[in-house]
């Protein structure tokens, strides 16, 4: 087994592919069985797809945008928010597949629910494993209803196998993010990748943030609107929680204000330690209402969290150092894929080279990663329960087997 990274920071799309398709060959000195790509919005997805589809013919491929940029081993990558990254694995004792299907907007449940098994099914077939359960499920799908997707999977496959992945990003949360696989584009929809690696996996799904206080229990909402907590309105919950004005708070003001004061809501206890899954408040409605990139629903109980520029830093390296805290005594890691809010990105964007470092640090130095900035993320808490949720990263850290 063997994994290898490559990147490019060049304005143009076709430039960009040449050099990373150039690279990757050369590092991996052998064939890729599986690839993953993630790109910057800017860039035109159909042809990066395209050049893909060619250079690598039959090998199981699943592309994500991400948030004006990506980041490998080598460093956080972006050109005036342009950057293109691929990672690859050589390994002949295991079996990928992918599958991709469009989701129209607005799509009720039951037809969530169809695509999402459907191109998990294709990944299945992808792999030549029909019937069988993978190991783990990365998951990208455009933003609006991970939530079902994920539910609709574990339908097929139950709770325990772990779904881990984020959700498809652009430059500035225009809708302008793409997905993409080795038969199939699209800009809006769900593509899943099944892993049956010839090594073990570890993974892991972190917050990073404190519990700040108790805000109350949901008493009217509706999907990803709180139109209520306690009977008030949500937001002058929210804000007098924070200590923040609401009609100071404008659209994009928000967004940076509340990466650091998310809700929390329970997902579980550990040894009475307790996880939470977070949802990044992101706009306030003309009632009072607060907004959110997650589902939630009446009767849930929510907390504000906390965090700080140090614990956003720190998050990228505590996620890896978790992944490999499983306990494969014999075997070694040999790289990962990365998953990091787009959110907590943008709230640091010129330290996140720090981010970076604490993976690296994490890994070790010479491991090769992947990591793509997104706007959610999904992963298997610590308490054994799949989820979808904000300002959160995701990790899986990849191991051989070591020679007896």
């Amino acid at each position: 087994m063997k994994i290898a990274t490559a990147f490019s920071v060049a304005n143009q799309t076709q430039k960009a592919c040449c050099e990373v398709i150039t690279s990757l060959k050369q590092q991996l000195c052998g064939p890729a069985d599986f690839i993953v790509c993630y790109y910057s919005a800017s860039y035109q997805y159909s042809q990066i797809a395209k050049n893909l589809q060619f250079a690598f013919l039959s090998i199981p491929i699943i592309a994500c945008s991400s948030c004006r940029g990506v980041f490998t081993q080598a460093g956080f990558h972006s050109n005036d928010g342009a950057g293109l990254a691929l990672w690859a694995i050589n390994d002949k004792s295991g079996s990928y597949g992918t599958g991709l299907e469009y989701i129209e907007k607005d799509s009720d449940t039951a037809s969530i629910r169809q695509a999402s098994q459907k191109a998990l099914l294709q990944a299945l077939d992808d792999a030549n494993r029909p019937g069988e359960l993978p190991e783990l499920i990365w998951l990208h799908s455009s933003p609006g209803y991970e939530e079902q997707t994920i539910a609709a999977l574990e339908e097929l496959v139950g709770g325990q196998v772990p779904i881990v992945g984020g959700s498809a990003a652009d430059q500035s949360n225009s809708g302008h993010w793409s997905l993409f696989t080795q038969t199939a584009m699209a800009t809006q929809g769900v593509a899943v990748a099944a892993l049956f690696p010839g090594g073990e996996i570890g993974y892991s799904f972190h917050s990073g943030y404190v519990t700040s206080r108790a805000l109350g229990i949901v008493t009217a909402s509706h999907r990803r609107t709180i139109q209520s907590i306690d009977s008030r309105p949500a937001a002058d919950v929210y804000f007098e929680a924070i200590g923040a004005d609401p009609h100071q708070v404008d659209s994009s003001s928000i967004l940076q204000l509340s990466a650091f004061y998310p809700i929390g809501r329970l997902a579980g206890h550990l040894d009475n330690l307790p996880f939470y899954q977070l949802a990044h408040p992101s706009a306030v409605t003309d009632d009072g209402g607060l907004k959110l990139f997650a589902d939630v629903h009446c009767g849930d109980q929510l907390f504000l969290m906390q965090g700080s520029k140090e614990s956003l830093i720190r998050r990228g390296g505590r996620v890896t150092q978790m992944s490999l805290t499983e306990p494969f005594s014999r075997q070694k890691p040999i790289g990962a894929l990365i998953i990091y809010c787009a959110g907590c990105m943008l709230a640091i964007e010129h330290d996140i080279e720090e981010v970076v470092a604490s993976v690296r640090s994490s890994l070790g130095e010479q491991l090769p990663f992947i990591g793509a900035f997104t706007y959610g993320e999904q992963g298997h808490f610590i308490t054994g329960k799949n989820g979808h949720g904000n300002l959160m990263s995701s990790a899986v850290v990849f191991y051989q087997r070591e020679r007896t």
